[in-house]
């Protein structure tokens, strides 16, 4: 039976059970990630397990070596929260900081790391200097390191503010497993049940959520009406406890390390994250890059080494020219005079939710013309960035690029025809260049370009 509330014991046996499951019978997820290795600069005791006290301690682990595993917590601020560490507050919250004085997210953080018989929980209100821009410069660069050692993510989705709290109470039967007598396994689902609770929620609005949800090794998200949980091989909830269809979870946790080793395959995988990081909330558009440095830190063993502010050159001319297709929807709102994000020719450059270009498929064959077909011949020269900080996939403050750049145009009515047959003989300057990029653009009036690449054999 589910409880009436996110916070009934029906809840924590669902809880327990998947995290049993997780721990000891995932070969992706198991033990291995319960052996803590690393630790961030500081985190919170929350006393050892089976105790109940009313406070908890801000420890340096440097000074105060912590045994065992740590929570993280992704949260919304809702605009300020009501307690910050500070250089001042610092060595108070040393001494203890009574739960009573924390917002109810916090409390409730609390209450789940204890009950997952954790000692130590990392926020970041509270385990960052709130007031020390030398401090956040440390901090940043590891912040993917954080989610990524952590035992498990616990997720206030449905919270629009450090004082909306985890638990809610609901309607039973929204939960309740749907269990049929028939002649088979089958399994009925809302469509848009992921949506409703996880996607459209106020957390996964964030852009630095996005990245602590792809990082976490196991996610607990707390939502309106249920719970759900989210590994390396398990996504469910209290619904369908047993996994969800793979269609509810298009993008898994650990996505970049199963994907297929073909580099445009994994060019797609970065697209689309970078396409759904662009289109998310960041409270400073600074943060763009190390908001995203994490995820980029996972591609690095399977795209190369060579990183510049958002783009993979290393693998092949045409390889960057792909990642160089893309344009802002809608206006973007930058203009020269504000802070310096990234060059221009970097998506981060961008302000707003970026799109990258694609080919034509067959569900737009019969689009109407007429469509005109700009070809760029291009061969790079160089492509430099200067890293702001030490982190070469953290912020940048300047960069360049040189390349030698060529163009033709063809026209023709319908896209069909194109998709059929096509045959393209270059010559001339573009002939000379050693990547040739496909750019089709409706000049019907129809919104949108796509683009192919070609690797050229040059005498």
């Amino acid at each position: 039976r589910v409880g009436d509330s996110t916070n009934s014991e029906a809840a924590w046996c669902r809880i327990s059970e998947w995290f049993d499951s997780c721990t000891h019978t995932h070969a992706t997820c198991g033990w291995r990630r319960l052996q803590n290795r690393w630790y961030p600069t500081r985190l919170l005791d929350v006393g050892v397990p089976g105790t109940e006290t009313d406070t908890v301690k801000l420890i340096h682990t440097a000074t105060t070596s912590p045994h065992g595993p740590y929570l993280t917590l992704s949260h919304c601020w809702g605009g300020s929260v009501s307690i910050r560490t500070t250089r001042e507050t610092e060595t108070s919250f040393q001494s203890g900081l009574p739960i009573t004085s924390l917002p109810q997210t916090f409390r409730d953080a609390v209450q789940v790391t204890r009950k997952l018989k954790a000692r130590y929980l990392w926020i970041d209100s509270l385990c960052i200097l709130q007031d020390d821009h030398d401090d956040w410069t440390r901090e940043a660069p590891s912040m993917d390191r954080v989610y990524e050692n952590a035992l498990c993510n616990i997720a206030a989705t449905a919270a629009e503010s450090s004082q909306g709290g985890l638990f809610f109470n609901r309607r039973p039967w929204l939960a309740s497993p749907i269990v049929r007598d028939g002649l088979g396994a089958f399994q009925l689902s809302k469509a848009d049940m992921l949506e409703e609770e996880i996607g459209e929620s106020p957390l996964q609005q964030r852009a630095w959520v996005f990245q602590e949800r792809q990082i976490s090794p196991r996610v607990l998200h707390f939502g309106k009406n249920q719970i759900f949980w989210e590994c390396g091989e398990l996504f469910a909830n209290e619904t369908y406890p047993k996994g969800l269809s793979s269609c509810h979870s298009p993008y898994p946790l650990g996505v970049a390390h199963r994907v297929k080793r073909h580099k445009y395959g994994l060019l797609y995988v970065w697209k689309t994250m970078v396409q759904i990081f662009s289109a998310l909330d960041l409270t400073f558009e600074s943060d763009k890059l190390p908001g995203f440095a994490g995820i980029a830190r996972r591609f690095e063993h399977l795209l190369g080494p060579s990183y510049l502010a958002g783009l993979w050159p290393s693998h092949s001319p045409e390889f960057f020219v792909i990642q160089l297709a893309w344009h802002v929807l809608g206006p973007s709102g930058r203009n020269h005079d504000e802070p310096y994000l990234a060059p221009s020719w970097s998506w981060a450059s961008a302000q707003g939710s970026v799109q990258f270009s694609d080919f034509p498929n067959p569900e737009q064959a019969d689009s109407p013309g007429p469509h005109e077909m700009l070809l760029v011949g291009t061969r790079f020269l160089e492509a430099h960035v200067d890293a702001a900080t030490w982190d070469p996939f953290g912020p940048v403050k300047g960069g360049y690029m040189s390349k030698d750049l060529s163009t033709d145009t063809r026209t023709w009515e319908g896209m069909k025809k194109i998709l059929e047959s096509f045959t393209l003989t270059i010559s001339g300057s573009l002939r000379r260049s050693g990547t040739v990029c496909l750019c089709c653009l409706s000049t019907a009036g129809h919104r949108g370009t796509s683009t192919k690449t070609a690797r050229l054999d040059i005498p």
